[in-house]
């Protein structure tokens, strides 16, 4: 048995670790994130701020209680609906107090619409597409 003042009882007499000696890693050892790992979201649901939120320049064309509308593409169809005059987009159940965007996030639910015999779809939140059909209701009045 080795008594503790033998060299090889003396911790200070082991190898020292150095950060230099560990294996480095390296950002292609990192698991990448695959697409199917992304949330899922609605196909029309506005993406966050970025170079995909922008209008290629083109038209979309729309159809709210029956009217055809055009609208820029890449637009919240919240916009789209204030674009043609449409400030009024529902009544308050209780009150019937005029309804319609507000926040234009997604964090009031004042601009609930009707979309493609949906109800209840966040405008500020859906992004128009070609032969979207909205349906507010006929006793609004817009202005």
């Amino acid at each position: 048995m080795a008594d503790d003042t033998s060299p090889e009882a003396k911790p200070e007499d082991a190898p020292e670790a150095k950060p230099e000696d560990a294996p480095e890693a390296k950002p292609e050892d990192a698991p990448e994130a695959k697409p199917e790992d992304a949330p899922e979201s609605a196909p029309d649901e506005m993406p966050e701020a970025g170079p995909d939120a922008e209008s290629d320049g083109g038209f979309v064309a729309i159809t709210v209680n029956g009217d055809l509308l055009a609208v820029p593409a890449g637009m919240s169809l919240a916009a789209g609906l204030l674009l043609h005059g449409m400030r009024v987009l529902r009544r308050s159940p209780r009150e019937q107090a005029p309804r319609g965007l507000f926040c234009g996030m997604g964090v009031c639910f004042e601009c609930l619409v009707t979309v493609d015999g949906r109800p209840g779809q966040q405008a500020c939140r859906l992004r128009v597409r070609d032969g979207m059909e909205i349906a507010l209701p006929e006793t609004l009045d817009h202005g």
